[in-house]
């Protein structure tokens, strides 16, 4: 919820590190095909689409994640 707030107040840099360690854990511990983890990675994809990281929304977009 920190990351998403952040977010909101234009601090992409702060938030961003909070919101990808919150999906990595809710992926390991729920697994990515989880809803909660599914709608945390959209999350993720509106951050980096508003942030102007079209490459890294693509990522979790297209494969839950980079790499």
């Amino acid at each position: 919820m920190l990351g998403e707030c952040l977010s909101l107040r234009g601090l992409y840099e702060e938030a961003e590190p909070l919101l990808v360690e919150g999906h990595d854990a809710l992926s390991r511990k729920l697994g990515a095909g989880s809803g909660v983890t599914r709608r945390t990675r959209a999350q993720i994809v509106r951050f980096y689409t508003a942030w102007g990281k079209p490459d890294r929304a693509a990522a979790y977009r297209e494969n839950g994640g980079p790499g």
